[in-house]
């Protein structure tokens, strides 16, 4: 018998740069996708398509699970990323760090249902509006609600393989809603930048401070920014 690889298919209808999170280089997924997190293992792929609206095949990122992370240990080895979002807590609970992202209780129900965050190398994160898969390889793509679980093998691995070598691996472009995306990870107290008092330098995961949305300015007159809406990933 060939070679066969697992691969995990879903639409990712929303991409605001944080489920799954690209933050310095590194690809993870530690919020939403419950039953990806929980049901994909080492050596497994990933891989996201955009809405059908952009066009069929359309792959927002490709990743190969290296690693798997349990949630409460996340954020202590990566306290800086925009989806560490939990933290440990008394008598092995998690805690949510703060900000309006997944601060509902239904989200954080969701996103702790599976304490366990992939890392993902090598992985192609296109973002935007990211190439489109051959015709042959758009088969295994998954466009209902939910995701699903399909088996490579035989000249459909190649030509998968072959198809990721078109471009180096890493990230390759910007979330598709970046702005939405700076909005929420500007409501997150662990990312802003504060002064170290004894020495002047900036330091992330400070002490939390009070949400507060940036003003704009529409007509001459300034009015209060709009939260992003409750769906993020």
């Amino acid at each position: 018998m060939g070679e066969v690889a697992q691969l995990s298919v879903y639409v990712l209808a929303k991409d605001v740069g944080i489920a799954p999170c690209p933050d310095d280089g590194v690809l993870t997924s530690c919020t939403c996708k419950p039953r990806i997190r929980a049901g994909a293992g080492i050596g497994d792929w990933v891989l996201a398509t955009l809405p059908k609206r952009f066009g069929i095949g359309r792959v927002a990122y490709v990743g190969h699970v290296a690693e798997a992370i349990p949630t409460g240990d996340f954020a202590e080895r990566w306290p800086g990323r925009a989806d560490a979002l939990y933290r440990g807590g008394a008598a092995g609970q998690l805690v949510h760090r703060g900000g309006a992202y997944h601060a509902a209780s239904d989200l954080r129900k969701r996103d702790l249902s599976v304490r366990r965050c992939l890392r993902f190398e090598p992985f192609w994160y296109f973002g935007g509006l990211g190439p489109e898969l051959s015709e042959r390889l758009t088969e295994p793509c998954h466009y209902r609600q939910g995701q699903a679980t399909r088996t490579l093998e035989g000249e459909r691995l190649e030509e998968f393989r072959g198809w990721l070598a078109k471009w180096p691996p890493g990230v390759l472009g910007e979330p598709r809603e970046k702005e939405e995306g700076e909005r929420w990870r500007g409501d997150m107290p662990y990312l802003r930048r504060v002064v170290d008092p004894g020495g002047g330098s900036p330091q992330t995961d400070g002490p939390p401070v009070p949400p507060a949305m940036p003003p704009s300015r529409c007509g001459g007159r300034t009015r209060r920014a709009v939260a992003p809406r409750r769906r993020s990933c």
